[in-house]
């Protein structure tokens, strides 16, 4: 199985905030499989609560994960569902790229993705 990771699941798992039975899931999910958006490491990285210490693993993390660009076929995707669904932009692109991976989305924003049709999502909060 495949899974891309939304930033919000690598900014939980870096900084710890979150039960141990998720951080627990969200690591095996990591081991298994990780694909990440140029979107979401936009996003992490330019998270503006980063530690010195939080940035260094956040990059360190980021070296294990396939980084999926923004090409054509994804971006043809995201106009599709920007022009199907209320979606902002970056949340378009993260889930026209998990469609076009076929891959899982992993995500606590689920809300944000629920307007997409052929997504597949885990909130790894809720597998509790």
């Amino acid at each position: 199985m495949r899974y891309l990771i939304d930033s919000n699941i690598i900014i939980y798992f870096i900084t710890g905030s979150a039960s141990d039975e998720v951080l627990m899931t969200i690591k095996k999910i990591l081991i298994s499989s990780f694909f990440t958006s140029i979107i979401s490491r936009i996003e992490v990285l330019g998270w503006n609560k980063h530690t010195e210490e939080s940035y260094r693993m956040t990059h360190d993390l980021l070296k294990f994960s396939t980084v999926i660009p923004v090409d054509e076929a994804v971006a043809n995707h995201a106009i599709h569902i920007r022009q199907n669904s209320n979606i902002k932009l970056p949340d378009a692109v993260i889930a026209a790229t998990a469609i076009n991976l076929s891959a899982t989305l992993i995500t606590r924003n689920y809300k944000d993705f629920t307007s997409v049709k052929g997504i597949d999502i885990i909130n790894p909060f809720e597998s509790q």
